[in-house]
């Protein structure tokens, strides 16, 4: 599986087990909806003990996930970078300008003035996404890999391209 595809597959199950958990714990639901790769599902829990499996399942997934991250490794970012972003990223979320980069294991935020940015390093690989990609609502991921203390995020489709350099 390519670095990128696992970063995502990670985040997306991580970020599916935290808010089915929040959700629960605010008001348990007998039904919710929910995105996960790319399917809209639903899933009727009748009892605590259905929620606390279907919640141990993704969880597993989530920590089979991390240990390959982990046995392939990643690599550590520069806390500051100033983004330089191409004419194909107008009106996106991340645009030119000073980003902060706080990183825990292999997944960090990026930081770009009143936004925050969840993302992945997988290898020499950085994944960056925006809000609302756990409904596939949002705009495509950032993906690129890390040379010399410069990354260069690509969107392919739309032409975007957001260079990174450690400040």
């Amino acid at each position: 599986m390519p670095a990128h595809e696992l970063g995502a597959r990670y985040l997306l199950v991580e970020g599916v087990a935290d808010m089915t958990e929040e959700l629960y714990r605010r008001n348990p639901i007998s039904t919710w909806v929910f995105n996960i790769d790319g399917r809209s599902t639903a899933i009727t829990f009748k009892t605590k003990e259905e929620f606390d499996r279907f919640v141990a399942q993704i969880r597993l997934q989530e920590r089979t996930y991390r240990a390959e991250i982990k046995q392939r490794g990643f690599q550590r970012l520069a806390a500051r970078y100033v983004a330089t972003a191409s004419e194909g990223c107008s009106g996106r979320s991340l645009t030119s300008g000073e980003v902060a980069v706080e990183q825990v294991d292999f997944t960090l935020k990026l930081s770009h003035g009143n936004r925050t940015f969840p993302g992945i390093v997988v290898e020499s690989t950085v994944s960056l996404f925006f809000p609302g990609h756990y409904s596939g609502k949002s705009e495509p991921p950032l993906i690129g890999e890390i040379r010399g203390g410069i990354i260069e995020l690509r969107d392919s489709p739309s032409q975007c391209v957001v260079i990174l350099k450690s400040n």
